[in-house]
């Protein structure tokens, strides 16, 4: 089973190692019942992936419930009420993947969500959509040249913004300051991913000599107004990696959940329970 197998592989190379460690250095007893665990990995360098085990782990969850009369009036629900968990995310921790083992009504859940920098992606991605509005104003009023400003900077952010969710560590260096560089990463990124938007930033960059500098010709209305569907496309495309948290289940996603079965005990799970 695929799901056993690299829950087994998140066990092996990631949470024994780290119990292993802690029971030598006298942190943790032998034998130790492992509830729930999260693994939470960084894009930063240099950053090693950190292994929270039982009440360490911290979560924010969204899910649906069986029926909204248990919710009491201080938001609580009890555990019981919960039909499914559609989504989870770490507590103080907004920029971390992770994989996250937890028990819930007698059923063992992974829950794994390799997006990276999710607030810095989110930050930059609000500021594309503020310079594609901004790129909208312009052309309906007539004004191409900053129009092409405008679009460039557009598409320059919400490529930062895709770039930011996969583990680059050159995102997070001033190897990420150079634009050309940076261009050619988002190019080589999309023609796997998104080909329709893989030139776009390509592109626009191109528009800004003539719009700026006045080097050459300004596109027409109708070219303009193409890129900007273009943009547009890009920052759903964005905006489908980031996923805010609340979003309907239904929607596009990088995260996925299963059900483990078979892997112990309901009070905890042993290294034995797993071999």
């Amino acid at each position: 089973d695929l799901d056993l197998r690299f829950f087994k592989n998140l066990m092996d190379i990631f949470v024994w190692p780290e119990v292993a460690r802690r029971q030598a250095a006298g942190q943790l007893p032998t034998p130790f019942g492992l509830e729930r665990f999260q693994i939470l990995m960084w894009a930063d360098e240099g950053r090693k992936p950190q292994v929270l085990l039982n009440e360490e782990v911290e979560i924010v969850a969204h899910v649906k419930l069986t029926t909204s009369d248990l919710i009491a009036a201080d938001g609580s629900v009890p555990l019981a009420a919960i039909e499914r968990v559609n989504r989870i995310t770490p507590v103080n921790e907004p920029n971390a993947a992770h994989a996250t083992f937890f028990q819930l009504n007698g059923s063992y859940h992974l829950v794994f969500d390799f997006t990276y920098n999710r607030a810095r992606a989110t930050d930059r991605l609000v500021r594309a959509e503020e310079f594609f509005a901004g790129a909208q104003s312009e052309i309906d009023a007539g004004r191409l040249c900053t129009c092409v400003e405008l679009l460039w900077s557009c598409a320059e952010l919400a490529a930062i913004a895709i770039l930011l969710t996969v583990p680059d560590p050159d995102m997070l260096t001033k190897k990420s300051q150079n634009h050309k560089a940076r261009r050619e990463k988002f190019e080589a990124h999309g023609k796997l991913n998104f080909p329709a938007h893989a030139t776009l930033v390509k592109t626009a960059e191109a528009h800004r000599a003539p719009a700026r500098y006045l080097e050459g010709e300004v596109p027409d209305e109708t070219e303009l107004r193409g890129l900007l569907e273009d943009a547009r496309g890009l920052i759903e495309y964005a905006h489908r990696r980031l996923r805010p948290i609340g979003e309907p289940e239904d929607d596009a996603s990088e995260t996925a959940s299963s059900t483990v079965s078979g892997v112990g005990p309901s009070k905890g799970i042993s290294g034995a329970a797993l071999q």
